[in-house]
């Protein structure tokens, strides 16, 4: 299995740009990034992908992830989101006969999720709230991630750490992480997965080259739940990433 690395994957690196865009504005750039997949075999590879991002009065698209704002509700921005299920570790459509170690794996599909989101910007740092479940009857389970950053912007520098929790059901956590009875093979058994809170940290950074053009760069690292890692499909612990990217604004 190549792990392709996506748009919704590039979180760490484009969770700056909201802090840098306003009203009615398009964002295009380009976005390398350098990660593995937790998956047994896979290995670490670098993408280079395009980028392109919009936020209006109420419409937004960013990483591969649609909201439409409803208005403000207990001190933040309540909103409607729109996202395919590759957006963490994932890739559209794992092919897990490209693997050895994966060898014999039927294919998971992708899905897209719809869920609602909270997001609260103040002095004292950004909260973010999402949940989302499968309508595609892919996994047919939910995933659900509150997190906090803290954006800090001096002269032409933007700096953006980040803690966050992340909550998989265990429908989803099987789809993805589970291994079949007829998948099984020798060192390989059945296995079914089971809710799984993962923890993640990143740190983003950005430089105004002009009024117009971001650079941007960031690292982050995913751990998983024991729930994932005891898969005998899985066999790293946390997933980490790097990602540089060149983005211009209309």
């Amino acid at each position: 299995m190549n792990y392709k690395t996506t748009q919704a994957g590039l979180g760490l690196v484009l969770s700056l740009l909201t802090t840098t865009i306003h009203a009615e504005t398009w964002q295009v750039g380009i976005v390398a990034e350098t990660a593995r997949s937790p998956f047994a075999g896979d290995s670490k590879e670098t993408n280079a992908l395009p980028e392109l991002t919009y936020e209006g009065d109420r419409f937004s698209y960013l990483g591969g992830k649609l909201q439409y704002n409803l208005g403000s509700f207990d001190g933040g921005d309540t909103y409607l989101l729109g996202q395919m299920r590759q957006r963490q570790y994932y890739s559209a459509g794992l092919d897990f006969d490209d693997d050895l170690g994966l060898d014999g794996m039927e294919d998971r599909e992708s899905a897209f999720e719809l869920g609602l989101g909270w997001e609260n910007r103040a002095t004292w740092g950004k909260l973010v709230s999402e949940g989302a479940f499968d309508v595609t009857g892919a996994h047919e389970g939910f995933e659900l991630t509150a997190s906090y950053s803290y954006p800090k912007q001096s002269g032409r520098w933007m700096i953006e750490p980040a803690i966050g929790i992340q909550l998989q059901s265990s429908e989803l956590v099987d789809y993805y992480h589970g291994v079949r009875d007829s998948e099984v093979r020798d060192g390989r058994p059945a296995y079914e997965g089971d809710r799984a809170v993962n923890s993640l940290v990143s740190l983003t950074v950005g430089y105004s080259i002009n009024t117009q053009l971001l650079a941007v760069a960031g690292v982050g690292k995913l751990v998983l739940d024991s729930n994932i890692t005891d898969s005998p499909i899985v066999d790293e612990e946390n997933v980490r990433k790097v990602g540089l990217g060149l983005i211009y604004t209309f």
